[in-house]
């Protein structure tokens, strides 16, 4: 289950990045 809260995190960061 870490193991997908480190992707969902990382995607999250993705989307915020990319918003700004």
């Amino acid at each position: 289950m870490l193991g997908a809260i480190v992707v969902i995190r990382t995607v999250l960061s993705y989307f915020l990045t990319k918003d700004l």
